[in-house]
């Protein structure tokens, strides 16, 4: 009897009706077990866009950090180039100074005997008073001084 059992089950209508709800309950926990499956790589799928949210965010906040320590740089070094520039502006005024201050220490000193020599050898090389005065950096009545003067020295020494 044992040996027709499933076989005595399945042919009487009870036993169609019990292993038709058995089959419809196996199919509806194997359907259950794939929507789990389905919900849980959604949830997956949702925990990864969420991560690539965050790392978004955390990416765009490190972004915004550069571009603060970029701009605070950027002041730095415009500050330090403007310092430089200061300072140098201030050196170059200073050597402009000095050179004016040297000019006229050169001008207003008498002349030396090479000076003296140095003029007259240039006037007799056909320079005019003018252009010598600029290549010795002497005023030009300095030099018509000491053309007039070396003038006198060679009508006074021709006549003897």
């Amino acid at each position: 009897m044992t040996d027709h059992l499933p076989i005595q089950f399945a042919e009487s209508p009870v036993g169609t009706i019990l292993l038709g709800i058995l089959i419809l309950f196996v199919a509806f926990l194997m359907r259950r077990g794939a929507l789990r499956k389905r919900k849980s790589s959604n949830v997956n799928t949702a925990e990864e866009v969420r991560q690539q949210y965050v790392a978004q965010q955390a990416g765009r906040k490190e972004i915004e950090k550069l571009e603060l320590r970029l701009h605070d740089f950027a002041r730095e070094v415009d500050a330090l180039a403007q310092t430089r520039i200061a300072v140098l502006t201030e050196l170059v005024a200073a050597a402009d100074r000095a050179i004016v201050e040297l000019e006229q220490r050169v001008c207003s000193g008498e002349l030396t005997a090479e000076q003296r020599r140095m003029i007259a050898l240039l006037a007799r090389a056909g320079y005019e008073a003018g252009e010598i005065a600029t290549l010795i950096r002497r005023r030009k009545e300095e030099v018509n001084a000491v053309l007039l003067h070396s003038d006198d020295d060679r009508s006074g020494s021709q006549a003897a």
